[in-house]
């Protein structure tokens, strides 16, 4: 088992620029014990200002009762 995990999931680039995309973003999380991280998705339909794309993934700890959304910007 890794120390880290990998969170990206999926083929949408995270760095588009002119006609150039890459996958350069990578989100790593080191969970808590229960802690689980899913939906993990690119916002392509998000202006960010910015070359790099938005990611949006849920975050459950272990004594939340409901998900929490996390919205990263680069």
């Amino acid at each position: 088992m890794s120390l880290y995990n990998v969170g990206n999931v999926g083929a949408m680039p995270t760095y588009c620029r002119f006609n150039t995309q890459f996958f350069v973003d990578v989100t790593f999380f080191h969970l808590i014990p229960g802690t689980i991280v899913f939906n993990w998705l690119v916002l392509d339909d998000v202006n960010s200002e910015s070359d790099h794309r938005c990611v949006l993934y849920d975050v459950v700890e272990p004594l939340m009762h409901f998900p929490r959304a996390v919205v990263r910007c680069r």
